[in-house]
């Protein structure tokens, strides 16, 4: 959040907006003797207030820090780039380990997950070690985009590590359900004017319903591109799916029947 009178001061100051260049080298080893890319000149827009202050000396500058999790998982590296980071305890910054970051922020944001400082909630998959190994949870935008809205539609939600749920659909309420062992459930309520309330599930067969798989490097290169560059694939064919296109109340109880309304006859 910039205060515009201020920016506008600095743009128009001594250094006319201009920020500091820097370089940043990426070598090959520890000796720094060769370089692993060509380097370059940058200047970044987090160093702007080293020239609000030249230019504007009053101006108030603070700055929030938000937990990793939270904010941060960028995609940036190759496979093996990624594991050499991972191997020496580095954030791995692949595609990858993006995936699996965010399947940690969706689960922590409603009390899954894991501690952090716990080393066995780690796992290595695609040959990169250290990826989150909590439950795979993904909320699409649909069913909740803020805070508020997952706090507002779930109430009572347990997913087992190894476990996996994926909610889409504006309509749907969690009141209670639990995904248990290796399961997988998947929830798509495609229709805005659909609704679907969730109570007393409980999930708990024995077949695993999101699978990942390393695949041997010599055999990566026959993989669709977006395999490639995280070096496993994944397979959902024994996932739970409930699916609604039509419009109408539903309801999913604790035998794992879908109903048209509370009471009503099966589907």
């Amino acid at each position: 959040v910039i205060r515009l009178d201020d920016y506008v001061d600095t743009i128009n100051g001594p250094d006319l907006g201009i920020v500091d260049e820097f370089v940043n080298p990426k070598y090959a080893d520890a000796t720094k003797t060769d370089f692993k890319k060509p380097t370059r000149l940058e200047c970044m827009m987090q160093d702007y207030p080293k020239l609000l202050s030249r230019a504007v000396p009053e101006a108030k500058v603070g700055f929030t820090a938000f937990d990793r999790w939270l904010a941060f998982s960028p995609a940036k590296n190759n496979l093996q780039a990624a594991r050499d980071l991972a191997a020496a305890g580095e954030p791995a910054g692949s595609a990858g380990s993006c995936e699996f970051d965010y399947y940690k922020s969706h689960a922590k944001r409603v009390g899954l997950g894991g501690d952090d400082d716990d080393e066995s909630s780690t796992k290595a998959v695609g040959g990169v070690d250290g990826l989150y190994a909590g439950p795979t949870v993904v909320f699409k935008p649909s069913f909740a985009l803020t805070q508020a809205d997952l706090d507002a539609k779930i109430d009572d939600l347990v997913v087992d590590d190894g476990a996996a749920l994926v909610v889409a659909g504006n309509g749907v309420h969690i009141k209670s359900l639990a995904v248990k062992n290796s399961n997988a459930l998947y929830i798509d309520v495609r229709n805005d004017d659909a609704t679907l309330v969730v109570d007393g599930l409980v999930l708990d067969g024995p077949d695993a319903g999101l699978e990942f798989t390393d695949v041997p490097d010599d055999q990566i290169p026959d993989l669709a591109p977006a395999d490639q560059i995280r070096g496993f694939t994944t397979n959902s064919d024994k996932a739970t799916r409930i699916t609604i296109d039509e419009p109408g109340t539903f309801s999913l109880g604790a035998d794992g029947r879908l109903r048209p309304g509370p009471g009503a006859d099966e589907l």
